[in-house]
Formats: structure tokens, C-alpha cells, sequence
């Protein structure tokens, strides 16, 4: 795999407009959130969603240092990985054909996890100046979101959300111009190992890509999906130009990896 395209030294990333100057369903700590959190009726599937969304949407408005947005993300992030599993299971694995009510479940699952990406890339802008382990988190995070975002798209048969594969490709763009690949990460979400290291979290949503998950069965999905995060060291970020290559990104593009040889690279700038 490769990049066709330059980095360039902007991120690419951007962020809804920050108007508010504080939270309004609790005080603006991780503490009080996590109080908050604690008290949402998790039994009340659809009541316990719309809390979380509501709470996400506001937090995407919110003027914060990246410290706090920080902070109020990962308080966050583990409640909205359980409902999206919750609702998946109750609505969204049991027919490869939804209907118009699980279309919108689906929908609210993309935009759980939407807003949820968005904050740690709102991150990754606020910080893309200066290296550091803040950054560092905010990376693996989006891209661990965008991998997310990417397989439950193939789960329920649905088109790629727009952008997805640009906002990727931004963040490896990010962590080659600091030389971040090789920093590792622990993730208390990922299933069958305990960390990654960026470039590992960026071959994760390149390997999905390249899997035509769209043709797979659903547990097959689930496998894979599983599995990929273990897989991901194997992978070599390399030159186009490599004999092994076999395939080829556009980092500039909102495009998934494509077989180099069916790619046109001639007079091709690097």
C-alpha cells in the first residue's frame, strides 16, 4: 500500500462552529459527566440514545481547550460504543434488508458515532501545530471511529458515508508529517489486542476497504472486523514503486485503496 499523493502540512480536518460556553445537562467537568452518565436509564434503549446524542451534539458546540474536550470524549466514548452494539443487535444483524425503522436506527448509529469522530478530529485540528500525546489519542481515536464508521456501513449493506476515506487519509497524512507511526496507543475498545500503534489504526480502515466486505455474509463481517486490529502490523506502509506493492491510495482524494495495477501512474507527482 502507498500514497499517490504529497503530504501536505495542513490536516484537513474541520470543526462545527464552538458557541456554547457551557454544557447545559450537567457542569462542564469529566467528573460531573461521568455522574451524569451514570444516572442515564440504560434499560430505556431508546431514551439512554437520544440522551447520548443529545449530550454529543451539544459537546460538537462547545468552546473548550483540548484538554477538557479531551477528557469529556473519553468519558463518553465507551457509552456510546455500548449502545450502538445494543442497537445493532436488536435491529440492525438480524436482516441483511432493513425497514424503514431500522434504516433509522442505522442512521442514528452513523450519527452517534459521527459526532463522536468529529470531536476527537475537532481534536487533532486544535492540535495539529504542535506534537504531542494529546494528539497522538486524538488520532488513534478518529481513526478507530472512522474504521468503526466504515465496517458498520458493510454490516448493514449502506453506502460509505461521504468523506469517510478523505478524513482517514488526513490523519495519515497528520501522523507522517510528525513521524507518529510507530507511537502506540492502548484502546480499551479494541477486541483482540490492548494497542495499536497509529499506523496500525490507519492499515485498519485500509484493510476493510480492500476486503469487499460489501460481498461478504454478515457474520463474516463481524469476523473480519474483529480480527483486522491483530492483523494490522502486518501490513507495510510503503512506496508505490515497491515491487510488493499491491495496492495504492490518493491521499488527497475521498477514495478506498485501489489495485495499483489497475491504476494509471504515469507523470504522477510525488
Amino acid at each position: 500500500m502507498n500514497q499517490a499523493h504529497s503530504l501536505s502540512h495542513g490536516s484537513g480536518t474541520s470543526a462545527p462552529a464552538a458557541v456554547i460556553k457551557e454544557l447545559s445537562f450537567c457542569k462542564t467537568t469529566a467528573r460531573d459527566l461521568a455522574a451524569w452518565l451514570r444516572d442515564l436509564p440504560k434499560a430505556n434503549i431508546g431514551e439512554y440514545s437520544r440522551q447520548l446524542y443529545m449530550a454529543l451534539t451539544e459537546l460538537s458546540h462547545l468552546k473548550a481547550t483540548p484538554d477538557l474536550r479531551l477528557q469529556l470524549l473519553e468519558q463518553l466514548r465507551p457509552e456510546v460504543a455500548r449502545i450502538i452494539r445494543q442497537l445493532e443487535k436488536a435491529h440492525l444483524l438480524n436482516s441483511v434488508l432493513l425497514d424503514a425503522r431500522a434504516n433509522r436506527i442505522a442512521n442514528l448509529c452513523h450519527s452517534l458515532q459521527h459526532h463522536l469522530n468529529s470531536g476527537y478530529k475537532q481534536i487533532a485540528a486544535d492540535l495539529k501545530t504542535k506534537k504531542s500525546g494529546m494528539l497522538v489519542l486524538a488520532i488513534q481515536r478518529t481513526l478507530h471511529g472512522l474504521f468503526l464508521s466504515l465496517s458498520r456501513s458493510y454490516l448493514a449493506y449502506r453506502v460509505v458515508p461521504q468523506g469517510l476515506w478523505f478524513e482517514a487519509h488526513q490523519m495519515y497524512r497528520l501522523i507522517s508529517h510528525y513521524g507518529l507511526m510507530a507511537q502506540n496507543v492502548k484502546d480499551p475498545l479494541l477486541e483482540t489486542v490492548q494497542e495499536q500503534t497509529l499506523e496500525e489504526a490507519y492499515a485498519c480502515v485500509l484493510l476493510l476497504g480492500c476486503a469487499r466486505a460489501n460481498q461478504m455474509r454478515q457474520g463474516d463481517i463481524k469476523v473480519l472486523v474483529e480480527q483486522l486490529p491483530g492483523w494490522a502490523g502486518l501490513v507495510d506502509i510503503q512506496g508505490v514503486d515497491e515491487p510488493q506493492t499491491v495496492f495504492a491510495v490518493a491521499l488527497t482524494t475521498d477514495t478506498p485503496p485501489r489495485y495499483r495495477a489497475l491504476l494509471n501512474l504515469e507523470g504522477r507527482s510525488h
